[in-house]
């Protein structure tokens, strides 16, 4: 899908937009599945597109299971995608704590932090707070 910038208006448009086309393309090579697996793709959305997304629903799925009350939340984006994640997280009743994110905007280089990049995110980020176990975005 297209996605070169991720900001929310550029995210929102890559599913209400190009989602429906690209499962429409890969339909004709007749897969067993199509999966997507972007998080604050969904969180762009709101409650509602969030509900309809399968990835979201199983990440929050999860952090239920786990019992989960304090969440630190890391991810690479913006904060304005990040406060739609907390928005997400926060309906689900899990108080966010801290947030933070790289601020990469460029798709592709969201895709190339290095894991030792994202452990020393991990390890400085959220200094001092009390959280459960983080919840990383998108690791390499």
């Amino acid at each position: 899908m297209v996605l070169a910038e991720t900001i929310a208006n550029a995210t929102r448009r890559m599913i209400n937009d190009q989602l429906p086309l690209t499962v429409a393309d890969l339909a004709t090579l007749r897969p067993h599945a199509v999966a997507r697996a972007c998080t604050s793709g969904g969180a762009v959305l709101g409650a509602e597109g969030e509900a309809e997304l399968p990835t979201d629903n199983a990440v929050g799925a999860a952090i239920e299971r786990q019992g989960r009350q304090r969440g630190a939340v890391l991810t690479p984006n913006i904060d304005e995608l990040n406060e739609t994640i907390r928005i997400g997280f926060e309906r689900r009743d899990l108080k966010v704590v801290h947030i933070a994110g790289l601020g990469i905007t460029d798709n592709f280089g969201i895709c190339s932090v290095a894991p030792a990049d994202v452990a020393a995110v991990a390890e400085r980020e959220p200094n001092g707070r009390d959280f459960d176990p983080p919840f990383v975005f998108c690791p390499s």
